[in-house]
C-alpha cells in the first residue's frame, strides 16, 4: 500500500529533477554507475549535476531522463520484481497500488518514478481512490475543468486496467482502493457513483476502505461502514456490495476492447522544468477528450513500445490491438519513442502527437479540436450515440457494453448504433434482471433505443440469453400525489425500535426542521386506491430508501431514480405504506463526538446536508 521512494519529507511530495526550490537527496545504487555509463558514456559521472542544476537543453534533458530510467528499472528488479517473486514462490499474489494522484505516478518522493514498472511484479492492476473533492456526483464539473478532476475521472482507472491488459502476468486484473477519507457525509449513493465510474474504467476487484475495530467514531480516514452498529446505511451498504460483484464477475476473465493507446507521459516529464518547455500535457488531456466521444482506450508506455508489436499497421500488445498511438503535448521525448516512431513511419501504424511533435519524432500534429474527427478518419469509434453526449462513458468487455451517464439529474434518451447483430438484451445488476432492448437492424450493425438514468448504469449484451425475463414495468401516469405522513425516527443500533410519530402534512428536510431525529427515519400513511397502480415515485431522497406497501417489501434504492414497483402489493381500497430512509453518522457524529481539529473528514469542513424525503410522494401507474 503506497510504497515510496522517500527521497524527500512527507507524504504527496512529488517534486521533479532540477526543481530550484528544493535540493533532493536523489536515490542511488551501486548498479548505476554502469547503468549510468551504458546511457550517456564514459563521461557520465561528469554529467551527474545536470540532475540538480540545468545546463545545455539537450544534455539535460538526455541526463535526467537516463538517470530516472535506470532509477526507474532497479525500482522494477529489486522492490516489485522482488516482492512478486518471494509471493510466488509462497503460493501468494501480489498486489496494491502506488501513490498515483498528484503527479506522483511518475516522480520520486512519493511515488516510485514510474507506475507500470513500479507494479510490473503485482499480479493485478492496482490504484487508489481516496477523498472525493476531484471526483464526485455534484461538483463533478467543476472539478472536471482542472486537471485533477481529468486525472480521477478520466486516468486513474484507466491505469490499472491498462496495466492489467497490458502484462499478461495480470491476467486482465484491475484493482482499485475505495471510498477511503470521503468523511461521514459519503454515503451509499456517492459510493455507488465512484464505483460505477472505475467500473466502466475497467476495474474489475475492489478493496472498500474501510471497517474499524477501533470505539466509533474512529477519526482514521472515515466513513467506516458498519462502525459497530453505529451506520445506519450498513444494510444499503451490503445491497452496494452485491451490485459491484455482480459487475465485477460481468467484467472479469473475458477482454476489453480499446481502440487506441495513450502514451504514459512519465519520460516526457522526467526532464523537469527547463526554461525552454512550453508544452508539458498529462496524458489525462487526450484521456478526457477520447472518453468524452465515447473512444475507448488505454494507457500505455513506452517500455511496450517494441518495433516488433508493429503488426499490419497496428500495435499488438498480449492479444490486444491499437490503431493508434496518441502522444501528450511535450517539447522533450525519450529516445526510445524516437525509434519507435520511425518504425511505425514505415509499417503504416500512425502516431498523432497533441499540439506539439518533440524533434527528432515521426508522426503527425493534431489539434485538440481536431482529435476525435482525426481518429475517426482513421477508422475509430466503434458505437455512436445519437444525440451525441459528452457525459456518457462506455467499456465494450466480451459481449457487453457498459454504459455510464454523469449528467448527473438528467437521464440520456436516444439510440446507440454498435456493430454487433446478435439479439441485444438490458441487464440490471442492481436488481438482477434481464429484459430485452429496443433493437433494430441496420448495415453496420444494431441501432438500440435506450434511456440512461444518471447514477444507474446501463449494461447491453449480445446472444443467446435463455433464462427469466422481465418485462418492464415502467409507470409514468400519476394518479395520485400523497400527503400527510406520521414521520418517526430511532438511532442505528436500535432499530427498528421507531420513537414516537410526529405529523407532517408535506414533507421537509429532516435535519432542519426536526434536528434531534437522527439517522433511520420512518414515513407511514395511508392511500385509497380504486385503480391500478405500478409503481410508487419518490421525487427526491437524501440517501438509500426502502418501501413497504400493506406489509409487502417493494425493494430498496440506493440512488435516483426513486422509483418501486408496488404493482403486486397495492389493492383495491385502502392501503397502507411505509418510507424508511437510511442518513449518514454525518450529523451525529458532529453533535455527540465534536472532533478536537478537522481529523474527521481528513481536513476538509462539516457539512449539514437536507435529510430525508424532500419531494413529493407519488402513485403511478
Amino acid at each position: 500500500d503506497e510504497p515510496m521512494v522517500g527521497n524527500i519529507a512527507g507524504m504527496y511530495q512529488s517534486v521533479k529533477l532540477g526543481n530550484p526550490m528544493r535540493r533532493l537527496t536523489n536515490p542511488w545504487q551501486k548498479d548505476l554507475p554502469a547503468m549510468l555509463e551504458e546511457r550517456l558514456g564514459e563521461n557520465w559521472a561528469l554529467l551527474l549535476p545536470l540532475l540538480w542544476n540545468d545546463g545545455t537543453d539537450e544534455e539535460t534533458v538526455r541526463v535526467r531522463i537516463a538517470y530516472m530510467d535506470a532509477v526507474t528499472r532497479l525500482i522494477e528488479k529489486n522492490f516489485a520484481g522482488q516482492l512478486a517473486a518471494w509471493c510466488e514462490a509462497h503460493g501468494v499474489e501480489y498486489i496494491g497500488h502506488l501513490w498515483e494522484d498528484k503527479h506522483m505516478s511518475y516522480a520520486l518522493g512519493g511515488g516510485l518514478g514510474h507506475y507500470f514498472r513500479g507494479i510490473r511484479g503485482n499480479h493485478m492492476g492496482g490504484v487508489d481512490l481516496v477523498f472525493h473533492s476531484q471526483m464526485s456526483p455534484w461538483s463533478q464539473n467543476g472539478a472536471r475543468d482542472s486537471m485533477g478532476g481529468d486525472f480521477y475521472y478520466y486516468t486513474l482507472g484507466k491505469l490499472a486496467s491498462s496495466a492489467a491488459h497490458l502484462d499478461a502476468h495480470k491476467k486482465g486484473r484491475a484493482l482499485c482502493e475505495i471510498f477511503g477519507a470521503t468523511g461521514w457525509d459519503f454515503g451509499v449513493d456517492k459510493m455507488k457513483f465512484l464505483a460505477d465510474n472505475f467500473l466502466v474504467s475497467g476495474i474489475n476487484h475492489f478493496v472498500p476502505h474501510a471497517f474499524s475495530p477501533k470505539a466509533f467514531p474512529d477519526p482514521d480516514c472515515p466513513p467506516h461502514f458498519y462502525a459497530h452498529g453505529e451506520n445506519a446505511q450498513f444494510r444499503a451498504f451490503g445491497r452496494l456490495m452485491t451490485y459491484m460483484q455482480r459487475m465485477c464477475h460481468l467484467l472479469s476473465d473475458g477482454k476489453a476492447y480499446p481502440e487506441a493507446a495513450i502514451l504514459y507521459h512519465a519520460e516526457n516529464d522526467w526532464v523537469s522544468e527547463l526554461e525552454s518547455v512550453r508544452h508539458d500535457q498529462y496524458c489525462d488531456v487526450p484521456a478526457r477528450i477520447l472518453s468524452r466521444a465515447q473512444i475507448d482506450y488505454d494507457i500505455v508506455p513506452t517500455d511496450v513500445l517494441l518495433p516488433e508489436n508493429l503488426q499490419n499497421g497496428q500495435l499488438y500488445v498480449n492479444g490486444y490491438n491499437y490503431k493508434v498511438l496518441i502522444v501528450p503535448a511535450s517539447d522533450y521525448t525519450s529516445e526510445e519513442l524516437i525509434r519507435f516512431s520511425a518504425c511505425a513511419e514505415k509499417s503504416g501504424f500512425p502516431i498523432l502527437f497533441l499540439e506539439n511533435k518533440p524533434a527528432g519524432t515521426c508522426g503527425q500534429i493534431v489539434g485538440e479540436k481536431q482529435l476525435v474527427s482525426c481518429l475517426r478518419n482513421l477508422g475509430l469509434g466503434e458505437i455512436m450515440l445519437t444525440p451525441a453526449n459528452p457525459e456518457i462513458r462506455f467499456l465494450h468487455y466480451d459481449h457487453l457494453y457498459m454504459f455510464v451517464n454523469n449528467n448527473i439529474g438528467e437521464p440520456y434518451e436516444g439510440s446507440i448504433c454498435l456493430p454487433d447483430t446478435d439479439k441485444a438484451w438490458i441487464y440490471d445488476a442492481y436488481e438482477n434482471t434481464v429484459r430485452p432492448a429496443k433493437q433494430k437492424f441496420v448495415p453496420s450493425g444494431s441501432v438500440i433505443e435506450v434511456r440512461i438514468e444518471a447514477m444507474n448504469p446501463l449494461v447491453l449484451f449480445f446472444g443467446d440469453y435463455e433464462g427469466e425475463i422481465r418485462n418492464s414495468t415502467a409507470a409514468d401516469h400519476q394518479i395520485q400525489t400523497l400527503s400527510g405522513f406520521q414521520l418517526s425516527s430511532c438511532f442505528a443500533k436500535d432499530y427498528p425500535a421507531f420513537g414516537t410519530p410526529v405529523f407532517i402534512e408535506k414533507c421537509v428536510d429532516v435535519a432542519a426542521a426536526y434536528p434531534e431525529m437522527m439517522d433511520c427515519y420512518r414515513y407511514e400513511t395511508v392511500f385509497d386506491l380504486s385503480d391500478d397502480a405500478a409503481a410508487l415515485h419518490v421525487d427526491y431522497v437524501s440517501d438509500p430508501t426502502e418501501v413497504w406497501v400493506n406489509g409487502q417489501y417493494c425493494g430498496m434504492r440506493l440512488t435516483a431514480p426513486w422509483t418501486f414497483d408496488i404493482h403486486q402489493a397495492v389493492r383495491p381500497g385502502r392501503n397502507d405504506l411505509r418510507i424508511e430512509v437510511m442518513a449518514t453518522p454525518n450529523r451525529k457524529v458532529q453533535k455527540f463526538y465534536p472532533p478536537e481539529g478537522p481529523v474527521f473528514t481528513m481536513g476538509a469542513p462539516f457539512a449539514v446536508q437536507p435529510e430525508g424525503i424532500l419531494g413529493e410522494v407519488r402513485i403511478l401507474k
